[in-house]
């Protein structure tokens, strides 16, 4: 389901024009559904039987109050009147940072410093998420509730030569996407996703 909801959100950036973020949206739900299908591989199995109608009752309430919340905070931002600078962007964008890629000018050269500070966190909070999770281990099943062991291999063999035909393919694509980001759409952020991916 959510990656119909996110191939629709996709689908609806490239209607209404914002290629860029089309692509970044793909990158990020396939990035976001890998690590998703990986933490349903370390989850129990046999889901606990009995869930009480108070714990119930509790997950509605806190269900529902975040949704009033939400839509309350969408009807705000919608209908307040706008006022944009979009139209200093987009005149500004040849003369001022040489690119016609109006996003990524604004990231790269309007706002370097924002964007090289956003950077430093990702990549601080990257260095300390592998530093915790590097003596971390888990109890990885050996096999289904029927009996039947899985394999021991590491990586299957399908697996194993498709990523060897793949990865230099992805590397390839990811420089190619890099390299055009700043007069057509593309970037370092969407190349750094799939750049991962691979």
């Amino acid at each position: 389901m959510l990656s119909v909801v996110g191939l629709a959100v996709s689908l609806t950036f490239v209607r209404f024009s914002a290629p860029d973020l089309a692509l970044t949206q793909l990158s990020v739900e396939v990035a976001s559904m890998i690590l998703m299908i990986l933490a349903l591989f370390f989850l129990p199995q046999r889901p606990p039987l009995l869930v009480s109608g108070r714990r119930i009752l509790r997950d509605l309430i806190l269900a529902a109050s975040l949704g009033v919340v939400v839509a309350m905070l969408n009807y705000a931002l919608l209908t307040r009147e706008t006022l944009t600078i979009a139209d200093y962007f987009l005149r500004e964008s040849l003369p001022g940072g040489g690119g016609t890629n109006v996003v990524n000018v604004i990231l790269v050269d309007f706002r370097g410093f924002d964007t090289l500070g956003e950077i430093t966190v990702l990549t601080l909070a990257g260095l300390a998420t592998f530093k915790l999770l590097n003596r971390m281990r888990l109890f990885m099943p050996s096999g289904n509730l029927e009996g039947i062991r899985w394999s021991q291999h590491r990586y299957p063999m399908i697996l194993a030569v498709v990523a060897q035909i793949l990865l230099p393919l992805a590397l390839l694509v990811s420089v190619y996407i890099f390299l055009r980001g700043h007069n057509q759409p593309g970037g370092g952020f969407i190349a750094g996703l799939i750049t991962s991916v691979a």
